[in-house]
Protein backbone atom coordinates (compact mmCIF):
# COMPACT_ATOMS: atom_id res chain seq x y z
CA UNK A 1 0.00 0.00 0.00
CA UNK A 2 1.52 3.05 -1.15
CA UNK A 3 1.56 6.37 1.28
CA UNK A 4 0.80 9.97 0.22
CA UNK A 5 2.29 12.98 2.31
CA UNK A 6 0.75 16.07 0.81
CA UNK A 7 2.31 19.15 -0.73
CA UNK A 8 4.01 21.52 1.83
CA UNK A 9 3.88 19.19 4.63
CA UNK A 10 6.73 19.25 6.64
CA UNK A 11 9.49 16.56 7.24
CA UNK A 12 7.79 13.97 9.51
CA UNK A 13 4.42 16.24 9.25
CA UNK A 14 6.31 18.14 12.11
CA UNK A 15 5.20 21.81 11.02
CA UNK A 16 8.25 24.58 11.21
CA UNK A 17 8.32 26.17 14.48
CA UNK A 18 9.35 29.16 12.15
CA UNK A 19 6.51 32.00 12.62
CA UNK A 20 6.69 35.33 12.46
CA UNK A 21 3.27 36.32 12.47
CA UNK A 22 -0.09 35.83 14.12
CA UNK A 23 -1.26 33.98 10.86
CA UNK A 24 1.63 31.95 10.68
CA UNK A 25 1.33 30.87 14.98
CA UNK A 26 -2.33 29.73 13.34
CA UNK A 27 -1.59 27.76 10.84
CA UNK A 28 1.18 26.12 12.88
CA UNK A 29 -1.40 25.11 15.85
CA UNK A 30 -4.06 24.19 12.99
CA UNK A 31 -1.36 21.51 11.33
CA UNK A 32 -1.55 20.12 15.41
CA UNK A 33 -4.73 20.37 16.05
CA UNK A 34 -6.39 18.82 13.23
CA UNK A 35 -9.37 16.61 14.47
CA UNK A 36 -12.10 14.83 12.63
CA UNK A 37 -14.04 16.90 10.47
CA UNK A 38 -17.16 15.42 8.57
CA UNK A 39 -16.07 14.97 4.76
CA UNK A 40 -17.82 17.19 2.58
CA UNK A 41 -18.70 16.31 -1.05
CA UNK A 42 -20.52 17.00 -3.95
CA UNK A 43 -21.30 14.32 -6.00
CA UNK A 44 -20.62 14.67 -9.80
CA UNK A 45 -23.65 15.57 -12.12
CA UNK A 46 -25.18 13.54 -14.72
CA UNK A 47 -28.11 11.56 -15.38
CA UNK A 48 -26.29 8.90 -13.66
CA UNK A 49 -26.61 7.81 -9.32
CA UNK A 50 -23.47 9.16 -7.35
CA UNK A 51 -24.00 8.55 -3.43
CA UNK A 52 -21.96 9.86 -0.93
CA UNK A 53 -22.35 8.69 2.03
CA UNK A 54 -20.90 10.42 5.07
CA UNK A 55 -21.70 13.83 2.99
CA UNK A 56 -22.54 17.16 4.67
CA UNK A 57 -26.05 16.74 4.50
CA UNK A 58 -25.63 13.13 6.22
CA UNK A 59 -22.50 13.61 8.70
CA UNK A 60 -21.39 10.12 10.11
CA UNK A 61 -22.21 9.87 13.88
CA UNK A 62 -18.67 8.50 14.46
CA UNK A 63 -16.14 10.46 12.74
CA UNK A 64 -13.90 7.92 13.17
CA UNK A 65 -16.22 5.43 10.84
CA UNK A 66 -15.53 4.45 7.21
CA UNK A 67 -16.61 7.52 4.89
CA UNK A 68 -18.01 5.63 1.24
CA UNK A 69 -18.31 7.49 -1.62
CA UNK A 70 -20.03 6.09 -5.03
CA UNK A 71 -21.49 6.65 -8.42
CA UNK A 72 -23.40 4.23 -10.62
CA UNK A 73 -23.34 4.38 -14.54
CA UNK A 74 -22.03 8.77 -14.26
CA UNK A 75 -21.47 9.52 -17.65
CA UNK A 76 -18.52 11.21 -19.16
CA UNK A 77 -18.76 13.32 -21.74
CA UNK A 78 -16.92 12.67 -24.36
CA UNK A 79 -13.70 15.21 -24.88
CA UNK A 80 -14.13 16.18 -20.63
CA UNK A 81 -12.70 15.26 -17.76
CA UNK A 82 -14.75 14.29 -14.77
CA UNK A 83 -13.55 15.11 -11.21
CA UNK A 84 -15.03 13.52 -7.76
CA UNK A 85 -12.96 15.43 -4.71
CA UNK A 86 -12.84 13.59 -1.60
CA UNK A 87 -11.64 15.46 1.41
CA UNK A 88 -9.43 13.63 4.13
CA UNK A 89 -9.12 15.26 7.62
CA UNK A 90 -7.42 12.53 9.98
CA UNK A 91 -3.84 11.66 8.90
CA UNK A 92 -3.31 7.93 8.35
CA UNK A 93 -6.40 7.25 6.77
CA UNK A 94 -6.62 4.26 4.26
CA UNK A 95 -8.29 5.34 1.13
CA UNK A 96 -9.61 2.28 -1.33
CA UNK A 97 -11.52 2.57 -4.53
CA UNK A 98 -12.80 0.63 -7.18
CA UNK A 99 -13.30 1.62 -10.71
CA UNK A 100 -15.75 0.14 -13.18
CA UNK A 101 -16.70 1.08 -16.45
CA UNK A 102 -19.33 0.06 -19.20
CA UNK A 103 -17.95 -1.12 -22.61
CA UNK A 104 -14.97 1.07 -23.04
CA UNK A 105 -11.81 2.24 -21.29
CA UNK A 106 -11.39 5.71 -19.51
CA UNK A 107 -8.22 7.48 -18.26
CA UNK A 108 -8.29 7.48 -14.57
CA UNK A 109 -5.58 9.35 -11.97
CA UNK A 110 -5.29 10.49 -8.24
CA UNK A 111 -4.15 13.66 -6.87
CA UNK A 112 -3.98 15.45 -3.73
CA UNK A 113 -4.31 19.07 -3.08
CA UNK A 114 -3.23 21.25 -0.45
CA UNK A 115 -2.23 24.60 0.34
CA UNK A 116 -2.78 25.57 -3.29
CA UNK A 117 -0.18 22.31 -4.09
CA UNK A 118 -0.62 19.44 -6.29
CA UNK A 119 1.12 16.32 -6.09
CA UNK A 120 0.37 13.34 -7.90
CA UNK A 121 -0.85 9.65 -5.65
CA UNK A 122 -1.60 8.10 -8.95
CA UNK A 123 -0.74 9.30 -12.65
CA UNK A 124 -3.32 9.40 -15.32
CA UNK A 125 -3.35 6.81 -17.70
CA UNK A 126 -5.81 4.59 -19.50
CA UNK A 127 -7.50 1.57 -17.72
CA UNK A 128 -9.46 -1.49 -18.84
CA UNK A 129 -12.02 -1.01 -16.45
CA UNK A 130 -14.63 -2.20 -19.05
CA UNK A 131 -13.04 -6.15 -18.48
CA UNK A 132 -12.00 -5.98 -14.82
CA UNK A 133 -12.92 -3.90 -11.92
CA UNK A 134 -9.84 -1.41 -10.96
CA UNK A 135 -8.28 -1.77 -7.52
CA UNK A 136 -6.39 0.34 -5.19
CA UNK A 137 -5.54 1.60 -1.69
CA UNK A 138 -2.92 4.24 -0.03
CA UNK A 139 -2.46 5.95 2.88
CA UNK A 140 -3.00 9.43 3.26
CA UNK A 141 -0.50 10.46 6.13
CA UNK A 142 -0.77 14.05 5.92
CA UNK A 143 -4.31 16.53 6.09
CA UNK A 144 -6.08 18.12 5.99
CA UNK A 145 -5.98 17.44 2.23
CA UNK A 146 -8.54 17.17 -0.87
CA UNK A 147 -8.18 14.39 -3.15
CA UNK A 148 -9.62 14.45 -6.35
CA UNK A 149 -10.03 11.10 -8.65
CA UNK A 150 -9.68 12.24 -11.96
CA UNK A 151 -11.80 10.08 -14.66
CA UNK A 152 -10.50 11.51 -18.17
CA UNK A 153 -12.49 11.12 -21.64
CA UNK A 154 -10.46 14.07 -23.55
CA UNK A 155 -8.92 11.47 -25.73
CA UNK A 156 -12.83 10.78 -26.76
CA UNK A 157 -14.60 13.22 -28.82
CA UNK A 158 -17.47 11.35 -29.89
CA UNK A 159 -17.81 8.76 -27.64
CA UNK A 160 -19.36 8.87 -24.06
CA UNK A 161 -18.35 6.46 -20.99
CA UNK A 162 -20.16 5.42 -17.74
CA UNK A 163 -18.16 5.05 -14.71
CA UNK A 164 -19.22 2.78 -11.33
CA UNK A 165 -17.25 3.91 -8.36
CA UNK A 166 -16.45 3.18 -4.90
CA UNK A 167 -14.14 5.13 -2.97
CA UNK A 168 -14.14 4.39 1.35
CA UNK A 169 -11.94 6.03 3.14
CA UNK A 170 -11.23 4.46 6.26
CA UNK A 171 -9.55 6.48 9.52
CA UNK A 172 -7.59 5.40 12.32
CA UNK A 173 -9.21 4.41 15.58
CA UNK A 174 -10.04 7.43 17.53
CA UNK A 175 -7.17 5.92 20.15
CA UNK A 176 -4.78 5.42 17.11
CA UNK A 177 -5.67 9.61 16.24
CA UNK A 178 -5.14 10.25 19.79
CA UNK A 179 -1.59 8.86 19.44
CA UNK A 180 -0.71 10.17 16.43
CA UNK A 181 -1.34 13.76 17.55
CA UNK A 182 0.51 13.37 20.69
CA UNK A 183 3.11 12.42 19.38
CA UNK A 184 3.01 15.46 16.43
CA UNK A 185 2.44 17.75 19.72
CA UNK A 186 5.73 16.24 21.08
CA UNK A 187 7.75 15.91 17.96
CA UNK A 188 6.89 19.79 17.57
CA UNK A 189 7.62 20.66 21.68
CA UNK A 190 11.26 19.17 21.40
CA UNK A 191 12.05 21.20 17.78
CA UNK A 192 10.89 24.12 19.83
CA UNK A 193 12.94 23.58 23.00
CA UNK A 194 15.48 23.15 20.56
CA UNK A 195 14.82 26.29 18.66
CA UNK A 196 14.22 28.42 22.20
CA UNK A 197 17.99 27.14 22.94
CA UNK A 198 19.70 28.01 20.02
CA UNK A 199 17.60 31.63 20.25
CA UNK A 200 18.40 32.20 24.24
CA UNK A 201 21.97 31.57 23.44
CA UNK A 202 22.09 33.23 20.19
CA UNK A 203 20.61 36.13 21.85
CA UNK A 204 23.10 36.21 25.13
CA UNK A 205 26.05 36.20 22.36
CA UNK A 206 24.29 39.25 20.85
CA UNK A 207 24.09 41.43 24.18
CA UNK A 208 27.47 40.37 25.22
CA UNK A 209 28.92 41.45 21.89
CA UNK A 210 26.77 44.78 21.79
CA UNK A 211 28.26 45.68 25.48
CA UNK A 212 31.89 45.55 23.88
CA UNK A 213 31.13 47.14 21.03
CA UNK A 214 29.52 49.44 23.48
CA UNK A 215 32.37 49.77 25.45
CA UNK A 216 35.08 50.19 22.24
CA UNK A 217 32.65 52.74 20.99
CA UNK A 218 32.86 54.63 24.30
CA UNK A 219 36.84 54.14 24.57
CA UNK A 220 37.09 55.67 20.59
CA UNK A 221 34.83 58.62 21.73
CA UNK A 222 37.15 59.49 24.49
CA UNK A 223 39.80 59.26 22.49
CA UNK A 224 38.13 61.55 19.60
CA UNK A 225 37.56 63.72 22.26
CA UNK A 226 41.17 63.90 23.50
CA UNK A 227 42.40 64.03 19.92
CA UNK A 228 40.11 67.22 19.29
CA UNK A 229 41.50 68.57 22.16
CA UNK A 230 45.02 68.20 20.73
CA UNK A 231 43.69 69.67 17.68
CA UNK A 232 42.36 73.12 18.85
CA UNK A 233 45.40 73.27 20.76
CA UNK A 234 47.74 72.46 17.43
CA UNK A 235 45.20 75.31 15.75
CA UNK A 236 46.31 77.63 18.62
CA UNK A 237 49.85 77.29 18.26
CA UNK A 238 49.63 77.53 14.50
CA UNK A 239 47.65 81.17 14.90
CA UNK A 240 50.70 82.27 17.21
CA UNK A 241 53.01 81.44 14.66
CA UNK A 242 51.81 82.72 12.62
CA UNK A 243 51.46 85.87 14.02
CA UNK A 244 55.27 85.89 15.26
CA UNK A 245 56.27 85.37 11.76
CA UNK A 246 54.45 88.25 10.60
CA UNK A 247 56.04 90.32 13.25
CA UNK A 248 59.23 88.91 12.48
CA UNK A 249 58.88 89.87 8.97
CA UNK A 250 58.13 93.58 9.53
CA UNK A 251 61.00 94.03 11.73
CA UNK A 252 63.38 92.30 9.50
CA UNK A 253 62.11 94.43 7.13
CA UNK A 254 62.87 97.26 9.42
CA UNK A 255 65.99 96.51 10.14
CA UNK A 256 67.69 95.77 6.86
CA UNK A 257 66.42 99.36 5.39
CA UNK A 258 68.21 100.92 7.75
CA UNK A 259 71.47 99.05 7.56
CA UNK A 260 71.03 99.59 3.47
CA UNK A 261 70.57 103.43 3.72
CA UNK A 262 73.01 103.72 6.38
CA UNK A 263 70.79 105.16 8.59
CA UNK A 264 69.85 108.52 6.07
CA UNK A 265 66.32 108.80 7.58
CA UNK A 266 67.24 109.77 11.25
CA UNK A 267 69.16 112.57 9.17
CA UNK A 268 66.00 113.75 7.46
CA UNK A 269 63.94 113.19 10.51
CA UNK A 270 62.11 109.88 8.33
CA UNK A 271 61.51 106.79 10.47
CA UNK A 272 61.41 104.54 6.99
CA UNK A 273 59.86 101.35 7.31
CA UNK A 274 58.33 101.21 11.18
Amino acid sequence: MSQVNTPAAEENGTPSVKTSAKASLEDYFAKIDVGPVPPKSDPPSGDGEADTEGAASDPPVNPFEPSIYSGKAVPVGGGEVLDVPIPVTIADSVVEYEVTTQKYDIGFGVYAERMEEEMVVKETSRIQSHTNPVKGKFLVQTVPCMLVFAFDNSYSWMREKRITYTITVTPPSEDKHKENRRKLATKGLEEVLEDLGRSEAGHAESVQRREELDLEIRALQAKVEEKLGDLEQVVRDEETFERRINLSKLLRDGLECRLEGDFEDEEAGKFKGW
